[in-house]
């Protein structure tokens, strides 16, 4: 049975006309999903970056800190660390080692893979040179 006159087709077209800006609404939320998203995978990476970037300077510091150990050990140490990280762009480490004191320096920069992103990242670590010392020099 189809409807005769145009009254009957009346409420049904303004139906329609009221669910026009659905696709606005979607498009709003969509749009701050995603940009939360991507926040949410650019922070975890700084976070990630920052622990491995403090675990290679404190490495380069117990291998400059060891008996025998040199400022190219703790260098070798830390940029071995930082080997195992990919996405950190931009590493340096400086080593300072002496007789008395021990510094390590690690600094990179972590790239977001969504482009235009990035942050520097940098720890430094210091410990005393590890020696022993004989009975007599203790007291």
């Amino acid at each position: 049975l189809m409807p005769t006159c145009a009254a009957e087709l009346g409420p049904q077209r303004s139906g329609l006309r009221s669910e026009r800006g659905e696709v606005s609404t979607l498009l709003i939320v969509f749009t701050t999903v995603m940009l939360f998203f991507f926040g949410v995978v650019h922070a975890s990476l700084v976070f990630h970056a920052r622990a491995v970037v403090s675990a290679a300077a404190q490495d380069g510091l117990r291998a400059t800190q060891v008996e025998g150990g040199t400022g190219d050990d703790g260098r070798a140490a830390a940029e071995a660390t930082l080997a195992l990280a990919p996405g950190l762009a931009d590493t340096s480490v400086e080593v300072s080692a002496s007789d008395d004191e021990n510094r390590v320096r690690v600094t990179a920069r972590v790239d977001s893979p969504f482009g235009g992103w990035f942050t520097d990242e940098s720890a430094e670590v210091s410990g005393p040179k590890e020696r022993f010392y004989s009975e007599s020099e203790r007291q």
